[in-house]
Parts: structure tokens; C-alpha cells; sequence
């Protein structure tokens, strides 16, 4: 069963490229427009299945299985786990797993961007004040992802010359 709000980019449709959120029994409105909120601030869409699992790193991965985007989140509420995974990545090992009750709106929000940002490729997000982002699995070599620091021109040109001497060889 699909819920859609489409005031928060999430697609009503589920051949359309998303994030893929699985939101378990007893999970709030809130905590599920908190994760809508960091991705749709990146830009990011999502499409919402209602599941009745009780795994939440076996639903992020069974999610990110699912999205054209190969990223999925998995949220519950009994106890409080939110997990975020790639479609590249080992079922057993999640990108970032969160659990407890310390799990806020804020913490969800950063939950949101940081699947968006792996969409993108982009950076990301480490820490939200008095809560640190529990990265459990490694980025697959597939997805393009930059350092913490940006590159800059100098980098750019060595990755360049790099491919171009690769490809005359």
C-alpha cells in the first residue's frame, strides 16, 4: 500500500526514479516527514510503502532492491531503527544503521539527506549536534562519491590526465 504526499517531492508512481522509504507499524507522520524533509531538501524524491517486517536491515537492502535509484531506507518504530542501504552493498551491511530513542526528528532529516546524497553521489553528512552518523557498511566502488573535501582543480586535472593515459594504453 503506497501513501503519497506529493507537497513533500515524493512520486506517486512507482516507475519513476525515488528513494525507496519502507515505513513499519507505528511509525509516526513525523518521523516519516522527517526523513522526507532531508531529501527534498537535496532535491531528492521518494516513494513510501507501508511494510509489516521486522528486520530493518533486511527491508533497507529488500528497498534499495526496488528503487531505480538503488538506495533505500527502512524505518520502524518498535523499537525505534532507521536504516539506510544501497542495492551494492551486502544485504548484512547497511551504510548506517540508527536505533533508540535518542533517534529525533533532526537525526531522521539527516537520515533523508544523507539518501539523497548518496543518490547524487554527493558527500555525506556526518554528525547532526549531539548525534553521530553510525556508517556500518562501505560505499560500493560503483557509486561515485567525493572525500570530505571538495576537489579541486589541481585534482580534477590529475583524474583527467589519469583516464587519458589509461585509455591510450
Amino acid at each position: 500500500m503506497l501513501k503519497t504526499r506529493s507537497n513533500l517531492g515524493i512520486n506517486e508512481s512507482a516507475d519513476r526514479p525515488a528513494v525507496a522509504l519502507w515505513i513499519g507499524p507505528g511509525v509516526t507522520d513525523q518521523m516519516r516527514d522527517s526523513v522526507l524533509e532531508g531529501m527534498e531538501e537535496e532535491g531528492i524524491p521518494a516513494l513510501i510503502s507501508q511494510t509489516a517486517g521486522a528486520d530493518a536491515v533486511l527491508l533497507a537492502h529488500e528497498a534499495a532492491a526496488s528503487s531505480r535509484l538503488e538506495v533505500g531506507v527502512a524505518l520502524l518504530a518498535e523499537p525505534v531503527r532507521a536504516v539506510l542501504h544501497h542495492r551494492e552493498l551486502p544485504p548484512e551491511s547497511p551504510l548506517a544503521f540508527f536505533k533508540g530513542q535518542n533517534l529525533g526528528n533532526q537525526e531522521l532529516r539527516l537520515l533523508g539527506a544523507n539518501a539523497a546524497r548518496l543518490v547524487k553521489g554527493d558527500p555525506l553528512l556526518e554528525e547532526a549536534p549531539d548525534f553521530s552518523f553510525d556508517r556500518k557498511g562501505e560505499l560500493p566502488a560503483s557509486v561515485q562519491r567525493q572525500t570530505e573535501r571538495q576537489l579541486t582543480v589541481d585534482d580534477l586535472v590529475k583524474r583527467v590526465l589519469g583516464l587519458l593515459a589509461a585509455q591510450q594504453t
